[in-house]
């Protein structure tokens, strides 16, 4: 994780701004180019926690999905969205290409580890226990 006075730099700006114009015109080389200055393909907009990967998911963009996904963006990432009238609704990048038709892109998310919604929903809802015994324990000294 980037420090929070580097995250607001000008530099860091800029990166985010290519970063966001590259995948607004899906450009797989151009996306490359502004992780390399330095984006972080993490976070979405200030307006939008919508992620690059699951914008490129949603919009069916395989090659800048390839790119996201090589560097290093997670295949599980996920926003809970609450539309008025609805119940929470869990948004995730293998849920969008698969609910547009997208399957290569699906195809891609799964080779990469990407849970579908029941088992994302499942996960999130049961997390893993910390393992027995661990929590709480301390080395004891000797001298």
């Amino acid at each position: 994780m980037r420090a929070s006075t580097e995250k607001y730099s000008l530099a860091f700006m800029q990166a985010q701004v290519a970063l966001w114009d590259a995948l607004t015109a899906a450009d797989a080389g151009g996306v490359k180019q502004a992780i390399a200055q330095g984006a972080d393909i993490h976070i979405g907009t200030p307006e939008d926690p919508l992620t690059p990967l699951i914008l490129a998911a949603n919009e069916g963009w395989l090659e800048v999905v390839e790119v996201l996904l090589d560097a290093g963006a997670d295949p599980n990432g996920y926003f809970v969205e609450r539309l008025p009238g609805h119940g929470p609704v869990l948004v995730c990048a293998l849920g969008q290409a698969d609910a547009y038709g997208h399957s290569g892109v699906v195809a891609l998310l799964e080779s990469r580890g990407a849970l579908s919604l029941g088992e994302l929903a499942a996960a999130i809802a049961n997390p893993p226990k910390p393992k027995p015994g661990l929590k709480g324990k301390r080395k004891s000294s000797t001298a």
